[in-house]
């Protein structure tokens, strides 16, 4: 770490800097605590420049929403590394906290967090998009790939392969907005036992907005059922589409194919934890029999 560049940055003495390692990016996290408050450091290879430059000015919009997250305060790089420095925002880990709460309090903070999407959804976005069918299509194809050579074979994941490849036609002409793109209850804060804030902006993309549900089977449903389905169904303000479900699970199988070989480098823990969300996605959606979760009913309250 460059303490020189930081100090430029960060005036008041630093009393400890502690690394962070929750979470599976490649970047270094540190909590910096002052004399006077704390914050947040995101250390980066030297190669992401062009990728962090785009983060912090999306982190720089994301923030002027008046969403609760972390504000960013400076980019800045010596010859190896690129540093984001941001405030360090208090908060208890909702994944964590969710389950001790009543099933009507899980309900209810699934439909604030789906008033937070509809906001990151409305992010005016500066770059030309991609043709997402296209785009999208490749990722499909890339995962199956991957997956198949892995090495580990989960039963049943034909009906996943099948209804990909069986279903490209979904991806034609959709919208395209900015996603969070990693959006669970992982990188949410419940602050006050009713306010959330949302954190880990790292993996913002641009694309269809119903690709920011493919974490709910694998994360969100696990932990709290009411939750996804307040986000689900409040996100629509109660009227579905036709052509979310199908979609959703398309999405769904096309991110749990990519998680196996994804797992790998990680550990036996993390592909184990994979090879379970592979069989809860089979369970959930009846071998791909049907695309609506076995866990969604609207009349929940």
């Amino acid at each position: 770490m460059n303490f020189k560049l930081l100090s430029k940055h960060i005036t008041e003495p630093i009393i400890l800097i502690e690394q962070i390692y929750k979470g599976w990016s490649n970047d270094q996290k540190f909590l910096i605590t002052t004399n006077e408050g704390k914050y947040f450091l995101r250390v980066s290879e030297i190669k992401q420049l062009v990728r962090k430059q785009f983060e912090y000015s999306y982190l720089q919009k994301i923030y002027a929403t008046g969403i609760r997250t972390q504000q960013p305060l400076a980019l800045f790089k010596d010859e190896k590394l690129v540093y984001t420095l941001l405030t360090y925002i208090e908060g208890v880990d909702l994944e964590e906290k969710l389950s001790f709460l009543t099933k009507k309090e899980q309900y209810e903070l699934g439909i604030k967090s789906s008033q937070i999407l509809k906001v990151i959804h409305q992010i005016k976005i500066d770059e030309p998009v991609k043709k997402w069918d296209e785009h999208y299509w490749k990722k499909a194809k890339r995962n199956i790939s991957r997956y198949e050579q892995c090495g580990i074979n989960v039963a049943n994941t034909k009906y996943i392969i099948e209804y990909i490849n069986n279903n490209k036609e979904l991806l034609r002409n959709r919208p395209q907005v900015f996603l969070h793109g990693d959006y669970h209850i992982g990188n949410m804060l419940l602050q006050n036992k009713k306010k959330l804030a949302v954190i880990d902006f790292n993996r913002m993309d641009i694309g269809d907005p119903y690709d920011e549900f493919n974490r709910h089977i694998a994360f969100t449903s696990e932990v709290s059922i009411p939750y996804a389905i307040g986000e689900i169904v409040s996100y629509f303000d109660n009227k579905i589409p036709d052509d979310f479900f199908p979609l959703y699970a398309f999405y769904t199988a096309t991110n749990t194919l990519g998680g196996i070989p994804w797992a790998i480098p990680y550990g036996k823990n993390d592909v184990d934890k994979m090879i379970d969300v592979t069989k809860k996605v089979l369970r959930d959606f009846n071998n791909f029999t049907q695309v609506i979760p076995t866990w969604f009913h609207k009349g929940l309250f």
